[in-house]
């Protein structure tokens, strides 16, 4: 993902463009400097079959997963029906972003740990067996500071890399994701050129993936020739920034901005920040938008970069571009097509930032928790995306918390005041379906039987078509009420509202649903309409009053069945299967 860095260079040679033409001059002196202190170069070594066009189309980055040190990889963070899932949507690459600086051992051989490589193994076996490429991108450094020996490091871990995996089908290498800073804006571009000629080295055939300083796509044109028939080139695109990135939490110049309209629309345009009334890179960014968020803009960007690559014999693909879910969807939909489409005109292949992401800000595939019923299929259309069958019938798909028939998705929470020993998950007691059910043996009424759901799960288009959260379940025992309570997050809300309704096994005529104590499996159905409201975490209030933003089905955060302090509940035991809203 490209930083501020690069946007104050951008803007800066953007800024000097308009009076002189000293932006050319001055790449012209960094890449001299650069050619003075270049070692003495090596022969070209020998290389396969000229590549005639990128073997992949269309995919996605899977991040979080192998950025990060040894320890901290979580091999069950994606499966394969993850997998499975990508080739659903016609994806057949996966751009796997590794982690070499947090990896290795001492120079001169920055030794790559076995254990991290193990685990990549594993992954990318799991990757290419389901018939989809994969695209190593060494994803570490500091690139603001970037180390003395870093080119070593980084040659060194690379050649690791394409001997271990040479003859492996189904695998690229890119040698470095958006390399920035000052050192790297003069010496990259000759950098470069020796690591390939290194890994080149190793392994005739392999696709080795090159990029311009910060991977922006203008930059491709400082390159120079490397002279080897096995090498694509990558750009990043994130055009306008202040669209794509606004409310960036990581980013103090982007976090406070919202509302930015795409393609740009006067009468929907917020005033200027205060803030950035007194930088002037950020005042440039502001003034420009209207001429920045438009399709057309968007268009020469890209043909521009398309251009370079069919008059240079080269090609090229779109490693990253993406906006966050921040902007309005209407809006960011409109971008992801304006995108999608031009990069289909010119016949570049992609891969989108990102899979998925645990913060509320993110740029993911999916439109609330992170798993494929709550693929966002808005923005996969607009990417033009052939969406699965099950996604065409004109009904949401239903929203599963627990069945033998779905993996666990959410965090099925033990009793908080009385531990597993009372709540069984995987209760194998004669169970509705499949071989397992819920078993809650009530020692606590304040307790109860609780899922944790991060990302918030999307249910509004669910609420909106009349669906019901539906249930089975069975007890011999008499319970005056027991609550099936949802809670939403909102971020930064004062307060986190709920919404409620209960079943009764002894006849209790307030409840919303009777269920007979006959030891039997029932099932019980409440329309999410239904549902009443039932305080909230935060600043107390029973109910929202008028114009209040109330309870959100989009984002809902934990489902709890609880006695909800019924004391007469305790001792007594309920099962329960197959939750769904549908």
């Amino acid at each position: 993902m490209i930083n501020m860095k690069s946007i104050k260079y951008m803007v800066c040679l953007a800024i000097l463009a308009i009076a002189t033409s000293c932006a050319d001059d001055w790449r012209d002196d960094a890449l001299k400097q650069a050619e003075a202190g270049k070692p003495e170069q090596l022969p070209d070594p020998e290389t396969g079959e000229p590549l005639k066009e990128i073997p992949f189309h269309k995919g996605v980055n899977i991040n979080a997963w192998f950025d990060r040190q040894a320890s901290q990889v979580n091999m069950d963070k994606i499966k394969d029906k993850d997998f499975d899932n990508l080739k659903k949507l016609g994806m057949d690459v996966v751009r796997l972003p590794i982690n070499f600086h947090s990896n290795v051992g001492p120079a001169p051989e920055y030794k790559l740990d076995e254990g991290y490589l193990s685990n990549l193994d594993a992954a990318v076996n799991r990757i290419t067996s389901h018939g989809l490429w994969v695209i190593l991108d060494h994803h570490s450094l500091s690139v603001e500071t970037f180390p003395t020996d870093g080119e070593a490091l980084i040659t060194s871990c690379c050649r690791q890399l394409a001997l271990r995996y040479k003859g492996k089908d189904k695998i690229a290498l890119e040698l470095f994701n958006e390399p920035f800073g000052r050192y790297l804006q003069l010496h990259w571009p000759l950098m470069q050129g020796r690591i390939i000629k290194a890994v080149r080295a190793c392994d005739r055939d392999l696709i080795i993936v090159a990029t311009g300083w910060g991977s922006h796509p203008e930059n491709l044109q400082d390159l120079p020739e490397y002279n080897d028939p096995r090498v694509i080139y990558t750009f990043h695109y994130y055009n306008p920034q202040m669209f794509t990135h606004q409310k960036a939490y990581w980013d103090g110049n982007f976090v406070n901005l919202s509302g930015y309209p795409f393609p740009y629309d006067g009468a929907r345009m917020p005033s200027i920040h205060p803030k950035w009334q007194e930088e002037p890179y950020l005042a440039f960014l502001y003034n420009n938008y209207a001429e920045a968020a438009t399709v057309n803009k968007i268009r020469e960007e890209i043909t521009e970069v398309a251009d370079w690559a069919s008059q240079h014999g080269k090609l090229i693909f779109c490693g990253e571009f993406g906006a966050l879910n921040t902007s309005e969807p209407a809006d960011r939909n409109r971008w992801y097509k304006a995108v999608g489409d031009i990069m289909a005109e010119k016949n570049i292949p992609w891969t989108l930032w990102q899979y998925n992401d645990e913060q509320l800000v993110n740029f993911s595939i999916f439109n609330g928790a992170q798993i494929f019923e709550q693929l966002d299929t808005e923005m996969m259309k607009a990417l033009g995306v052939t969406l699965p069958a099950e996604f065409t019938s004109g009904s949401p798909l239903p929203l599963v918390f627990y069945s033998d028939s779905t993996e666990p998705w959410c965090n099925m929470r033990t009793d908080k005041n009385g531990g597993d020993r009372y709540l069984d998950y995987y209760c194998k007691d004669n169970p509705a379906e499949g071989a397992n059910c819920i078993r809650y043996n009530v020692v606590n009424p304040t307790g109860g039987v609780w899922f944790e759901i991060w990302l918030p799960a999307n249910a509004r288009s669910l609420y909106e078509a009349g669906a019901s959260l539906e249930f089975k379940a069975r007890t011999k025992h008499k319970f005056k009420s027991l609550e099936i309570r949802f809670q939403h997050y909102k971020d930064g809300a004062p307060r986190q509202w709920r919404m409620s309704a209960t079943i009764s096994s002894s006849g209790n005529a307030s409840a919303t649903r009777q269920l007979a104590a006959d030891g039997e499996w029932h099932t019980i159905s409440i329309p999410l309409k239904e549902m009443q409201y039932h305080g909230c975490d935060g600043e107390w209030k029973e109910r929202p009053d008028d114009g209040e933003a109330g309870f959100d089905w989009g984002s809902l955060n934990w489902l709890m069945i609880t006695p909800d302090n019924d004391r007469m509940a305790s001792g007594k035991t309920i099962y329960i299967d197959d939750i769904k809203i549908k």
